[in-house]
């Protein structure tokens, strides 16, 4: 199967991934995956029988994440099942899977292994207005595969008595 973008999840993220604390895990990432599911429940939202949950694979510090994706369960009352590990244990996790795959979400930290993904034939097309509008097109693939949630600054660093400044121009 391939994977189905929850637009709401990521236009929650997409708001939420900015007032994240990302300093909040120092730990290296292993080649394993683990698996946890929010436990936040929205006052009265949906009862025990109407519950919605959203598969999430994930290749952030999951103490990253969770928090982002708990408060999505607690606005929303939509269940998060998170799958958590490296990005390409991921992929090679959903191809295995294959058409029996239950991930509904890829989230990754670089756009590169989301295109790998996308070209493995493992993601699909979104067409959504609010995404297309809160994320530039410089930042999302132009088929509407995936979307880009957060940017990195990548900074140079010089000894000034050294090297004149004119003379960087990229890394």
């Amino acid at each position: 199967m391939k994977i189905n973008s929850i637009v709401i999840v990521l236009v929650f993220l997409l708001t939420a991934c900015s007032g994240a604390d990302e300093s909040a895990s120092t730990s290296s990432d292993t080649s394993q995956t683990s698996e946890t599911q929010t436990t936040s429940q929205a006052p009265s939202q949906a009862t025990a029988s109407e519950t919605q949950s959203v598969n999430v694979y994930s290749s952030r510090k999951e103490a990253l994440i969770k928090p982002v994706l708990d408060r999505f369960t607690a606005a929303t009352g939509v269940q998060v099942n998170l799958v958590t590990g490296k990005a390409d244990a991921l992929i090679e996790r959903l191809k295995s899977e294959g058409e029996s795959s239950p991930a509904d979400l890829l989230v990754t930290v670089d756009a590169g292994r989301l295109y790998r993904a996308q070209v493995a034939g493992l993601t699909q097309a979104v067409n959504n207005e609010v995404l297309e509008a809160a994320i530039p097109a410089a930042y999302r693939e132009p088929g509407g595969h995936w979307f880009g949630l957060s940017l990195r600054a990548r900074t140079i660093m010089y000894a000034k008595d050294r090297v004149d400044a004119s003379q960087l121009s990229t890394y």
